[in-house]
């Protein structure tokens, strides 16, 4: 009895283990969901839409538009499904599944690739040092795109930067006096510059650079130096161009001590020996709108500093939004700016 007992014990442990070994090879065999899903080709490039190109003085023109690099995010839901990359080119090849999918590329940025998730790539920053004459990060995304699809797809980018234009500054002093003193340009910068933005386009800046005065912050996209004298009555005609990421505050402060508040373009000159600024307060700057003042008029002295905007009964300005979505910003419906 102990005998046949034993046989029956061995022949159930061997028929365990069959089973189990068909079992395992059964659960083995099964395909991995993704793997399961048809592959295929999705060719996409990117436009720029309607951007603008601009004489400056600091920027070559041909830059705004440059795409250095290119990379696309295809994402299922909030997943990665696939990722690809690729240098001075609009147009690139990824492999992915097919279903409906979300696409998102960018140019200029950044190296992406460690990011797996479409939550994480909009929680990303990007940093406005990030931009410069050699190239600017632009992003663009379309939503329920069906795979396999044999058409290229194109995505709409924009730059993340907004961008501020000044074309004209005339001297029409009032005062006979003031209008005799020797009248110098030095210096135009921009102030209260936010330094970051996400990826998402929906988080407050963080970084904050040239608050309250210029503080040689990026010297290259929010500062320059026109170095010219200005006889009354006369102008300064050469373009200079700026550049900051999105400003949102829309309750500005003069405050000394540091808050968020509206961007502002400032004109230094001199007048005599006296030094005077005119601080021209930006509206809330959307990115890749362009800012654009055809003519500041100076009437009279500006202010003692950079960041207390003078009067319109000191300087007369129009702000055109323009260009890259370009926005009008005009005072009291006037062509230009007197100060």
């Amino acid at each position: 009895m102990k005998k046949i007992a034993f046989l029956a014990a061995v022949a159930a442990t061997l028929c365990t283990v069959a089973c189990n070994k068909n079992m395992d090879t059964q659960i083995n065999e099964i395909p991995d969901p993704v793997q399961q899903q048809e592959r295929c080709e999705l060719k996409v490039n990117v436009r720029s839409g309607n951007l603008v190109q601009t004489k400056a003085t600091n920027i070559v023109a041909a830059n705004e538009n440059q795409v250095n690099n290119l990379q696309v995010f295809v994402f299922r839901g909030d997943a990665l499904d696939a990722y690809a990359s690729v240098s001075n080119d609009d147009e690139l090849t990824v492999s992915c599944t097919a279903g409906e999918r979300q696409v998102y590329a960018l140019v200029n940025c950044p190296d992406l690739s460690a990011i797996s998730t479409k939550t994480a790539l909009l929680a990303t920053s990007s940093l406005l040092s990030g931009n410069s004459s050699a190239g600017f990060e632009m992003i663009g995304h379309q939503d329920e795109v069906d795979l396999p699809d044999d058409s290229p797809l194109t995505i709409d980018v924009h730059r993340l930067a907004a961008r501020v234009v000044i074309k004209k500054i005339t001297r029409a002093f009032t005062v006979s006096s003031l209008a005799a003193k020797t009248f110098s340009l030095a210096q135009i910068f921009l102030i209260n510059v936010p330094g970051d933005i996400n990826y998402g386009e929906t988080a407050a800046p963080t970084l904050w650079l040239n608050q309250r005065g210029y503080n040689d912050d990026l010297s290259y996209i929010t500062y320059d130096t026109p170095a010219a004298t200005l006889a009354n009555n006369a102008s300064y005609s050469y373009v200079h161009t700026f550049f900051a990421y999105p400003n949102p505050t829309v309750n500005d402060s003069e405050s000394t001590t540091w808050s968020p508040r509206h961007t502002r373009l400032v004109i230094k000159a001199s007048i005599g020996s006296d030094i005077y600024y005119y601080p021209i307060t930006l509206p809330v700057l959307e990115a890749n709108k362009s800012y654009e003042i055809e003519e500041l008029i100076l009437t009279r002295p500006g202010s003692d500093s950079p960041d207390m905007p003078v009067s319109f009964a000191d300087c007369t300005f129009q702000i055109n939004v323009t260009g890259w979505t370009t926005v009008d910003v005009t005072d009291e419906g006037e062509d230009d700016i007197t100060i």
